[in-house]
């Protein structure tokens, strides 16, 4: 659609994948920006509020505990872990909900799957603010996932601050148990959000499918961090096994929580069956958020650090099994492959192998068969939410809306 890239860099992928539908005129360009600088603003005071309330440890504490410096720690680290974030999820979630709710109530003239379309709608929509603090505990429990992730692979920054359990680690205390307990934390602030919800809808039925299908996004990542932990130590001989593998921990660990829930969620929240709800987060979500962690994938290679908050090559210091290593893994002669093999042996990679496996990644051609790949899998997702756009009867300005947030996940950085 070539829109709403407000800094002027070069695409992971090329110009007409973003040309899904048609060149919007400034004067939408504008009123889609509005909205999203709005929505923005109300998550990120939503968060905030959240925070707030939840985050209220006096009772725990008196000034005078030994331990009370770190209750307020806490609090302050969960606002400085939840800041900084694109709110992509939150977005998309709101997005997808305003068209729903204001589609017509009509049965789809054009239904083309069956019985899951019989019946379109199985509840009354929840009131936009109620769906502002459900988009809201989506993006806290992605940080919540940050906190344990950034554990996990012994980070030191994210977004460019220290991370969680760094910046709460202290003498005598380790950082790494804090870090687990105040994820945890973050995580049960999530799920408070949807309890309060649920006590205040009308409908308890209809409130327990979102609440069930949160509890559901909670699973899906957990059990992706354990497919990605297991897959580390995974053979390089057989890359097409590694890019099979890496496809269903992309699936699990990010599409389920950062593309698929977030539609589900909003489908629920604005009334849709169940089943309606998932076969259309499932079409658009799955392949957008298979772009999306691919795109990733290439900014650990291509990006500034200091614009992406990461270092560069984080992956391959980790060991990661990632696509891009696959697709170089078949590009390259077989002594770079060799040199890839063995340095993936080692504990640790230093600065001169991952710039060397870095610098193989470009010459190879990895790096833009990625973007094809990327390129692909986003035209199919605009494609399913063209095709639900029809059967659901949305407006003109909400596929607009949609589509101009879909654009956002494929990022862009400097080559």
């Amino acid at each position: 659609m070539g829109i709403l890239h407000s800094n002027s860099q070069q695409s992971l992928t090329s110009t007409n994948t973003h040309d899904v539908s048609q060149q919007l005129d400034a004067a939408t360009n504008c009123e889609i920006l509005h909205t999203l600088d709005t929505d923005r603003e109300a998550i990120e005071a939503r968060i905030n509020q959240l925070i707030d309330q939840q985050c209220n440890f006096s009772r725990y504490a008196e000034r005078t505990d030994y331990y009370y410096p770190l209750i307020e720690d806490l609090a302050t680290q969960a606002h400085l872990s939840n800041a900084g974030g694109k709110r992509l999820r939150a977005l998309l979630a709101l997005a997808w909900f305003d068209a729903c709710q204001q589609a017509t109530n009509s049965e789809p003239s054009s239904c083309t799957h069956g019985d899951e379309c019989a019946h379109t709608r199985i509840g009354n929509s929840i009131d936009r603010d109620a769906m502002v603090s459900l988009a809201s505990a989506i993006e806290m429990y992605q940080t919540a996932a940050l906190v344990h992730d950034d554990i996990i692979d012994d980070a030191d920054t994210r977004r460019g601050k220290p991370t969680a359990h760094r910046a709460l680690a202290r003498p005598g205390v380790s950082g790494t148990g804090l870090g687990i307990m105040f994820g945890d934390l973050l995580t049960t602030i999530s799920m408070s959000v949807l309890a309060d919800l649920n006590i205040a809808h009308d409908e308890p039925v209809f409130s327990q499918h979102i609440l069930h299908r949160f509890m559901n996004m909670h699973r899906d990542v957990e059990l992706g961090q354990i497919l990605d932990l297991a897959s580390e130590h995974m053979p390089l001989d057989e890359p097409q096994a590694i890019i099979a593998n890496a496809m269903k921990v992309y699936r699990w660990k990010t599409a389920s929580y950062t593309t698929i829930a977030p539609l589900a969620l909003a489908g629920l929240a604005a009334g849709l069956h169940p089943q309606v709800a998932h076969a259309w987060s499932m079409r658009v979500g799955l392949p957008l958020g298979l772009a999306f962690q691919i795109a990733d994938d290439l900014i650990d290679v291509t990006a500034n650090p200091h614009l992406s908050g990461k270092p560069l090559g984080g992956d391959i210091r980790e060991g990661k099994r990632t696509i891009l290593l696959a697709d170089t893994l078949q590009a390259v002669d077989t002594a770079q492959r060799q040199f890839i093999i063995e340095a993936y042996k080692q504990n640790h990679r230093d600065e001169a192998t991952c710039r060397r496996i870095i610098e193989l990644m470009h010459t190879s051609g990895a790096v833009g068969q990625s973007q094809s790949r990327i390129t692909v899998l986003y035209q199919q997702s605009v494609g399913c939410l063209q095709r639900a756009a029809k059967e659901l009867s949305f407006t003109t300005p909400n596929i607009d809306n949609i589509l101009a947030t879909c654009s956002l996940f494929i990022p862009q950085v400097h080559e």
